[in-house]
This record gives structure tokens, C-alpha cells and sequence, in this order.
């Protein structure tokens, strides 16, 4: 029996609409190509996590079966599981999906105050940028 990528809900994400995304970590560290319908909030969840500064570098429309072809297509530069070493390949194959991305789609807030979500987001973000920072997450004295 073949293992699909899916959620807990036993829905299939290879063909579930969201965005393909390019994490870096800082200092020119791994990129993660992943897959979710909300990269900014996926960043900010990792980002507690990791023991580096993460960006995210681009993202665009896609799906599960989309991701899985450029780890494929990468494959001689993955370290582990969705991370790989940022070779030139896939440094320019970055650089020429963000020249054909639209401004505003590229540009475009993932989570915004008109989205349900986008309230619940942007402090979820912003709480985790803060603990990553050292910096009490409830507090924004400056």
C-alpha cells in the first residue's frame, strides 16, 4: 500500500491547491522546498524551532505533486527530508520563478487582516520572530 502525502483529515495535498516555498536559513544556510497554504505562518512556526534566522525566499501557486518534482529535480543537492544545499541551480531556479511572478502575487501578504485567519497569523508571527529573537513575545516596549 503506497503512502500518500496528505493531512489528518486523509485528504491527498498532491493535487490540494496552496503555495510552494523556498526557506533559507541565515548566512546562506539550507533551503526547505515545502509545500502549505500558508507559507509566512509555516515559517513562523518553524522559526522557534530552528537555531538559525529563517527567510522566506519565494513562494508561488502549487501543490503536493509540484513540490515532490522539484525534490526530484534537486535531488543531488538534498541534505535531509524537505532541506537542501543552496547550489547555484537552485539559487537562479529561485531568482527566475520571482522575474515571472506577477508584483502583486509575489508581493502579497500570505495571511492579511481581510482573511479569517489573518488577525490569528500575523500575531502567531510576530510572537515567534520575538521568542527568536530573545525577546519577550508579549511584550512590544521597545
Amino acid at each position: 500500500m503506497a503512502l500518500l502525502k496528505g493531512n489528518i483529515s486523509g485528504v491527498s495535498t498532491l493535487t490540494t491547491p496552496g503555495r510552494i516555498y523556498f526557506i533559507q536559513g541565515e548566512n546562506g544556510g539550507l533551503i526547505k522546498i515545502g509545500w502549505a497554504t500558508w507559507p509566512a505562518l509555516r515559517m513562523a512556526r518553524m522559526q522557534p524551532h530552528s537555531p538559525v534566522i529563517l527567510t522566506l525566499l519565494h513562494h508561488e501557486a502549487g501543490n503536493g505533486r509540484q513540490e515532490r518534482e522539484l525534490h526530484v529535480r534537486f535531488a543531488s543537492a538534498r541534505q535531509h527530508g524537505e532541506w537542501f544545499d543552496p547550489v547555484q541551480e537552485i539559487l537562479d531556479y529561485i531568482e527566475q520563478r520571482k522575474s515571472l511572478s506577477s508584483p502583486p502575487e509575489y508581493n502579497a501578504v500570505d495571511v492579511g487582516p481581510h482573511h479569517p485567519k489573518g488577525a490569528r497569523a500575523a500575531n502567531y508571527a510576530s510572537k515567534a520572530f520575538r521568542r527568536s529573537q530573545g525577546l519577550n513575545p508579549h511584550n512590544y516596549d521597545y
